[in-house]
């Protein structure tokens, strides 16, 4: 008795999300328990239909070449290395139906089985306030001088609403400008961020701020964030917009805050980290700091009790009046002019 049952199952073998071809392809069909049943199919394009027996079926991508006739190593190791990639499916009925037990990932009546070889993902960081010009030699400067560690570094001022972007590009063949801007829905972004505070060694930094809105969003972040990445309405241009605000600045050599991003979901370990310098004022806390009033008088010259007492300051340059609210007896003023001085 033979059973020449068959169905219809699709194959995709694919660059992406964006359904890249990959080369020529070698896969191997096999009910499953009998090994003697393994047949090959030849796939030249990234999508085809096989007509396949009604049995529950093995589904293996055995090889992959480039249309030179040469083996693609990286995808072969993907698709055949230690842990070889397997799908299992059911064509007892004519059409394909996954196997939860096997593959729960494929809705039930699927009728195609997918392997999908995303290559290496690359992102690039860009950043709104930016004051540092990434297009010269700057950055390598500031990079060499304080010894950065990050993968880019840039310079925003103090509390300020910043935006930035986060866009993933996947090298699927980049000998030969193969690309995939596009991410599965599981692809995810996490976001450490040190340009706020830190809700514990910024304590009393945040204990001066009366505005929750404001001491909330220099938190943002600080103890991770885990962000979707999105695509666009055409369903490319892959990545993630989002806004930070930066804290007081870092007064400790190499005077960076730095922004983290792991990519999640994706083969690898996917990093980016983004060198932060912070400019602005910064109080060292009571009976260490003080702020310069913002209008006249800059300061208050007074002069102390007793007939021959007096007051002095050296190397100021400021603008002064001078008033005398009644008393007896002389008073004496020396002031050594210069061009910056004016004297009331």
């Amino acid at each position: 008795f033979v059973d020449i049952t068959t169905g219809s199952l699709t194959v995709e073998i694919v660059g992406g999300k964006c359904n890249r071809r990959l080369g020529s392809s070698a896969i191997q069909v096999q009910i499953v328990g009998c090994p003697s049943s393994a047949k090959k199919y030849h796939q030249g394009g990234p999508i085809e239909q096989h007509v396949l027996p009604a049995h529950m079926l093995s589904v293996q991508v055995l090889d992959i070449k480039d249309d030179g006739g040469a083996r693609r190593l990286q995808m072969f190791e993907f698709f055949q290395g230690s842990s070889p990639q397997e799908r299992l499916f059911n064509l007892t009925n004519g059409t394909a139906q996954a196997s939860a037990a096997f593959d729960s990932s494929v809705p039930a009546q699927a009728s195609k089985v997918r392997f999908q070889y995303d290559g290496e993902l690359q992102i690039k960081f860009s950043i709104g306030n930016d004051r540092m010009d990434q297009t010269g030699s700057c950055p390598q400067v500031v990079t060499d001088k304080y010894s950065l560690t990050g993968d880019s570094v840039h310079v925003i001022k103090t509390m300020t609403i910043f935006k930035f972007r986060i866009d993933l590009l996947f090298q699927i063949i980049p000998e030969e400008g193969v690309t995939c801007d596009m991410a599965d829905d599981s692809v995810k972004l996490r976001i450490f961020s040190q340009v706020g505070a830190n809700r514990i060694t910024d304590k009393l930094y945040l204990d001066d701020i009366t505005d929750n809105n404001i001491t909330e969003g220099l938190l943002h972040c600080s103890e991770g964030c885990l962000v979707n990445i999105t695509n666009d309405t055409s369903g490319h241009n892959a990545g993630v917009d989002y806004f930070l605000l930066t804290g007081r600045p870092n007064i400790i050599p190499p005077f960076t805050k730095d922004l983290f991003f792991r990519v999640i979901g994706v083969a690898g370990d996917v990093t980016h980290t983004a060198s932060i310098i912070v400019i602005g004022d910064y109080s060292k806390g009571p009976g260490q700091s003080f702020a310069l009033p913002t209008h006249y008088p800059v300061m208050i010259l007074r002069d102390p009790p007793g007939g021959m007492s007096y007051a002095s300051y050296q190397n100021v340059v400021t603008k002064f009046s001078m008033k005398s609210n009644g008393g007896s007896g002389a008073i004496y003023v020396g002031v050594e002019a210069s061009l910056h001085n004016e004297v009331e």
